[in-house]
C-alpha cells in the first residue's frame, strides 16, 4: 500500500511538474492590446483605461562623436557645451503615468501593388507599380500560443489562436 501511494505521489507530482503555463501574445493596433478593445465601425476603442505615459524626463545627456568606427560619449550638463564635431545624445524615462481609455481609428495605410502588368505579356501579370492605399484593419486577429515549462527560456510555440474582438455596445 505504501509502494502504491509512493508511486501515485511521484507519478502525479510529475505530472503537475510538467504541467506548463500558456501565454497569448495578443497584438497591438496604434498602441491598443487587442484583447482589451471593441471595435465600432471606424475605431477601436479599449475597454479598461490603458496606462500611459503622461510626463518624461531627461535621465541623461552626453556629448558624442565618432572616433574610427566607436562612439565616444562625455556626459555634459543641461546647456552644457557640444565641440566640433560632436552630436547631443539624450536619454529620456517615464517619470509619471497615467490612465485613459484609447481610441483609435480602423483605417490605416498600407503599401499594395496599383498596376499590374497584364497576363498576356512576358510579365505574367507582376507588378509593374506600387502605391500606398488605405485599407480598413478587420475584427479577427491571430494570437500566438506559447507553453513555457519550468525553467525554460523562451517556451515552446504551440501556433495561433484565433481571436475575434467583440463589437462595440
Amino acid at each position: 500500500m505504501k509502494a502504491l501511494i509512493l508511486f501515485l505521489t511521484v507519478t502525479l507530482g510529475s505530472v503537475i511538474v510538467s504541467a506548463g503555463e500558456i501565454t497569448y501574445d495578443y497584438p497591438q493596433v496604434n498602441g491598443l492590446r487587442v484583447n482589451n478593445a471593441c471595435y465600432t465601425e471606424s475605431t477601436f476603442r479599449s475597454l479598461t483605461s490603458e496606462v500611459y505615459c503622461s510626463r518624461t524626463a531627461v535621465v541623461s545627456r552626453q556629448a558624442c562623436r565618432m572616433g574610427g568606427e566607436a562612439e565616444i560619449c562625455r556626459d555634459i550638463k543641461e546647456g552644457g557645451r557640444l565641440y566640433s564635431g560632436e552630436y547631443l545624445v539624450e536619454r529620456t524615462s517615464c517619470v509619471k503615468t497615467d490612465y485613459r481609455f484609447v481610441e483609435v481609428s480602423r483605417y490605416a495605410s498600407e503599401s499594395r501593388c496599383t498596376k499590374w502588368a497584364p497576363i498576356n505579356e512576358a510579365d505574367h501579370g507582376q507588378c509593374l507599380e506600387y502605391g500606398n492605399v488605405t485599407v480598413k484593419l478587420g475584427t479577427t486577429f491571430n494570437v500566438a500560443t506559447w507553453e513555457h515549462v519550468g525553467g525554460e527560456q523562451g517556451g515552446r510555440f504551440l501556433g495561433y489562436t484565433r481571436f475575434e474582438m467583440p463589437a462595440c455596445n
